[in-house]
């Protein structure tokens, strides 16, 4: 009821005299803009949702400690940042819907070794490391011709007020993903109260079928490079 009453309120606000909504739902019309949001939302939903998740595993079900188990969060944020380097190099180059689908691949397939936690003896910890770098690599691959998407698809006078839209969709996306996956994880632990491991499995099937799900918006994106001017 709260959204459809900002929805309302939104169409309705006049633009100047500072009553320019926080999001304006106008910018949705262009494809581009509704294009990109929808991968954000989606990619907000697994990034934070497996930040809450791999820790909490370690903790609860390898006993390690709290420092640890952030630690080893590392390898994928170190994934990120080389690669959100180097696509930002290609991203003006080549067209952004096969550099994203690169990404969700890379992230699909960091992501089925955690599918396998609580199955037998588990992933060793070599894989566990090389798929949180290898999940890194998928999410700093799509940053760059995402966000370059975004701005491609408004005029400049809306870019602020795109970024800020983008931004808050992503971050909506990382509350409600981790919010659902919470919810499967406790109904997972209540079916299999004898294998706690083998919940954070199932509950990571989920998180691979929101990867999945991303490539619908993402096959959207333009599929050719744009020429300059």
């Amino acid at each position: 009821m709260l959204l459809v009453a900002y929805g309302w309120h939104a169409l309705r606000v006049g633009r100047g005299a500072g009553r320019a909504p926080l999001i304006d739902l106008r910018l949705f019309a262009r494809r581009g803009f509704a294009v990109a949001t929808a991968n954000s939302f989606l990619q907000g939903a697994v990034l934070y949702s497996s930040m809450f998740l791999v820790p909490l595993y370690y903790q609860q079900v390898e006993h390690t400690g709290a420092v640890a188990a952030g630690l080893l969060l590392a390898p994928q944020a170190l994934g990120t940042a080389v690669t959100s380097l180097l696509s930002g190099r290609i991203a003006d180059r080549v067209a952004p819907r096969p550099l994203i689908l690169l990404g969700i691949g890379c992230s699909l397939l960091g992501t089925l070794a955690f599918t396998q936690l609580g199955r037998g003896s588990g992933p060793a910890d070599w894989l566990v490391v090389g798929s949180l770098a290898l999940r890194g690599v998928g999410m700093g691959i799509t940053v760059i011709p995402g966000m370059a998407a975004v701005y491609g698809s408004v005029d400049k006078a809306q870019v602020p007020a795109a970024a800020g839209a983008v931004n808050v969709l992503n971050r909506l996306g990382g509350a409600l993903g981790t919010a659902v996956l919470t919810l499967v994880l406790q109904r997972a632990q209540a079916g299999q109260p004898g294998l706690p491991g083998a919940a954070f499995g199932t509950t990571f099937w989920w998180v691979l079928a929101l990867s999945a799900l991303s490539i619908a918006p993402a096959l959207l994106y333009p599929g050719a490079a744009r020429r300059a001017a």
